[in-house]
């Protein structure tokens, strides 16, 4: 179950910005979709907590699309950079985190998708393309069961 309560807290705060002064950050662009992410998985209703969102961020909506622009490419980013071959096998990686990072990342693209903003096609592809290099190293290990 996602925690509604930040959730909540940050509607509140999002509702609270006022136009040409103030501006939603990455940082609550970032709880805001890792809570719907993990709510759209776990199959929870998330229609009202869409609906109460769209209208805190109405009035700063330029602002708020920036502000999940930037922390999707930052998060697609760290997925990207994180599967980097060079580093892949090399004996202190960790895998557990990158599977992590991923799973924080799909999250943010369901939530993404929820909200009927795209994510950025360029951004899209290395993702699918890094998912594929994770993949292929993944399937290189030797089966630990």
């Amino acid at each position: 179950m996602s925690d509604i309560a930040l959730f909540d807290a940050i509607v509140e705060d999002l509702s609270s910005l006022k136009p040409g002064r103030d501006r939603p950050s990455r940082y609550q662009a970032r709880e805001v979709l890792l809570h719907l992410g993990q709510a759209i998985e776990a199959h929870e209703d998330v229609t009202l907590r869409l609906s109460r969102l769209s209208e805190a961020v109405a009035p700063v909506q330029e602002a708020w699309l920036a502000a999940l622009d930037e922390e999707i490419n930052l998060a697609g980013a760290e997925h990207i950079l994180g599967v980097d071959p060079r580093f892949l096998d090399h004996p202190s990686y960790d895998l557990e985190y990158t599977l992590g990072a991923r799973q924080r990342l799909e999250w943010r693209l369901l939530a993404l998708e929820a909200l009927a903003v795209p994510v950025p096609p360029g951004l899209m592809k290395r993702i699918i393309a890094a998912d594929e290099l994770l993949a292929a190293h993944r399937a290189s290990l030797p089966d630990k069961s």
